[in-house]
């Protein structure tokens, strides 16, 4: 969860979370990625959700590290932010080479976005060593839900690709994701855009309804999210709200 959404609302984590913390977890253990021993940077981690659910899924030996420049004092004080085996947080830029980088939703808040992947990709990532990278997708799908958690774009795949290859990445496996979800949000911005009092959609922490409709919004999400591995391994690009791609340092 991004950390302005974390302030604004008691956390009651979205059945997108989920659905999007489970699919990249079938990413990585497809890739053969948890294996012991790998050191993973998740950059612009925000509560830490993700991190928290890899590191019991990786093999013993393996640590991740949060590096978030937005921690403040108080959320490094905080027990929430607390280190445990294998997971620390850290607001400095941290030192040495990670076999993993994780950018999940992290380039939109970046007003230089491939001038900050290609110094991760140079500094912090080793070489032969991955880049797990998912972004906002489509232009035209910009709203004022955008412009509230500060992201400065959202991408075109054709246009996300070139940031990933401006820094020296190669694609190994991506494309849509959460396809079902990319109408109903056409939707809303249209709507927005006809209608100034057309209300945003809720923040993650926001999410409050009942247990029936939360069990039904994940199962199809998660429907979704194996279409989306089908599809990358077939090679084909269907749109969806995001766009993923899991890349190779050469």
């Amino acid at each position: 969860m991004d950390l302005l959404e974390l302030e604004r609302a008691p956390v009651r984590r979205h059945p997108w979370e989920e659905a999007r913390v489970a699919f990249f977890l079938r990413v990585l253990r497809g890739a053969g990625l948890l294996g012991p021993g790998v050191a993973v940077l998740d950059v612009g981690a925000g509560d830490g959700f993700f991190s928290r659910r890899l590191t019991e899924a990786l093999a013993e030996g393996s640590s991740v590290t949060c590096w978030d420049t937005n921690y403040t004092d108080a959320h490094l004080a905080s027990e929430a932010f607390a280190p445990s085996a294998g997971l620390r947080f850290t607001r400095a830029a941290p030192e040495g080479a990670f076999g993993l980088a994780l950018l999940l939703d992290v380039l939109e808040h970046v007003e230089d976005d491939a001038a900050f992947l290609a110094e991760v990709v140079e500094a912090r990532l080793a070489p032969g060593g991955h880049a797990l990278v998912s972004v906002p997708a489509w232009p035209a799908l910009f709203s004022s839900h955008d412009v509230k958690l500060r992201h400065h774009r959202r991408y075109a795949p054709r246009a996300a690709r070139a940031v990933l290859a401006r820094a020296g990445l190669e694609v190994v496996r991506g494309g849509g994701l959460f396809h079902a979800l990319a109408a109903p949000r056409a939707a809303q911005v249209a709507l927005e855009r006809l209608s100034r009092s057309a209300p945003p959609p809720k923040d993650l922490g926001e999410w409050d309804a009942p247990a029936a409709v939360t069990a039904a919004v994940r199962g199809a999400l998660a429907l979704d999210a194996s279409l989306s591995l089908l599809l990358s391994r077939l090679g084909l690009d269907l749109p969806g709200l995001s766009y993923w791609a899991l890349c190779r340092k050469p």
